[in-house]
């Protein structure tokens, strides 16, 4: 791949976070998500990219899908904030994952 292609590429995610961020300012979870989630399908994983796929879940009431970007978050050796902790644990207090959601 040409320096230019790879600009090109870098460029396209680039802007495609920056085109979610603005959709999940506006409120338009859904749209944010799907963008969200082309980012992330082209190898542009960051722990940051994981919590806006989790917070954008959460606003959309994918419980599960809540759970699974915080657990990929997490397996980065970082810790959540106190409002992410929260919306961690009732995203598994609704799948009914009680001890885990307490732990």
């Amino acid at each position: 791949m040409s320096s230019f292609s790879q600009e090109t590429v870098f460029n396209g995610l680039k802007s495609n976070l920056k085109r979610a961020d603005s959709y999940y300012d506006n409120q338009s979870y859904q749209d944010a998500l799907d963008l969200y989630l082309t980012v992330e399908k082209t190898n542009k994983k960051s722990e940051d990219l994981y919590l806006k796929l989790a917070r954008t879940c959460y606003y959309l009431k994918e419980m599960e899908q809540v759970a699974a970007w915080y657990e990929k978050f997490l397996t980065t050796d970082s810790s959540l904030g106190i409002e992410d902790a929260f919306k961690y644990a009732e995203s598994l207090t609704v799948q009914g994952k009680y001890q885990q959601a307490i732990s």
